[in-house]
């Protein structure tokens, strides 16, 4: 579909933590306003809407890589619970970046200042030095325009939406964490600090083929790994 507006496609370089829309949601969300801006604007795309929780600078300026920072948010994710809000609104900063007036949809959680202060609280304590120029206003941005007129509003009914991932954004590379233990897969550490995957499946069940893994081919299959210790490659397919 052809719009107006110049979407972003530029090459990211920088890191943070963040919610993403679900695709269906900013798929949605993009249609209404995406031919609302002229030529001379910057829309964000539907799959890179999201909400920042944390600015961790530039891959360049870095001390750290992108399997140690997702480890520690891995970690602090499963201690939380999923992030339940509503869309409520567009509004714009005040504040002009060089490609203009920010424009940003609303998202309004109660849950959500205390869990973003939980995740700052935490990567502090890792030892990371983050910076703030701003407080937090959380905010998903739409666009940048440098053609912003005064009343001028995009209608974006309130939605309720459920956050139960959170994003690790390192340049274009993205890694996701679930909030809780919802996930079936995680990564931790064992008693001697060394990385272990652990894998939560129930593949006891006769598939389409007539073929099943029997529960205790799969008890049989644990202790044989933790009798020899050979716990082999994670390969995962379905």
């Amino acid at each position: 579909t052809m719009t107006n507006a110049m979407v972003a496609t530029k090459e990211h370089t920088g890191i943070m933590v963040a919610l993403f829309l679900p695709l269906v949601v900013a798929q949605g969300v993009a249609a209404l306003y995406r031919d609302q801006f002229d030529l001379s604007a910057t829309v964000t795309p539907a799959n890179e809407l999201h909400l920042t929780l944390l600015y961790l600078g530039d891959t360049s300026e870095t001390e750290y890589d992108a399997g140690q920072l997702f480890e520690w948010l891995s970690e602090w994710a499963r201690e939380q619970q999923p992030i339940n809000g509503k869309l409520n609104g567009v509004g714009k900063f005040n504040s002009v970046s060089p490609e203009g007036v920010p424009v940003y949809l609303s998202y309004d959680s109660p849950e959500l200042p205390a869990f973003r202060q939980s995740l700052v609280d935490f990567f502090q304590s890792k030892g990371l030095k983050l910076e703030f120029n701003h407080g937090f206003t959380p905010h998903i941005t739409l666009a940048y325009t440098p053609n912003y007129k005064d009343g001028w509003l995009i209608d974006v009914p309130q939605q309720e939406i459920a956050f139960g991932e959170v994003v690790l954004a390192y340049g274009d590379a993205h890694f996701v964490a679930s909030l809780g233990n919802q996930s079936g897969f995680f990564v931790t550490k064992d008693a001697q600090g060394n990385p272990r995957w652990v894998l939560i499946s129930s593949s006891a069940y006769v598939d389409r083929d007539g073929e099943i893994v029997t529960e205790k081919a799969l008890v049989r299959a644990v202790e044989r790994m933790d009798e020899t210790g050979d716990y082999g490659q994670l390969r995962w397919w379905h």
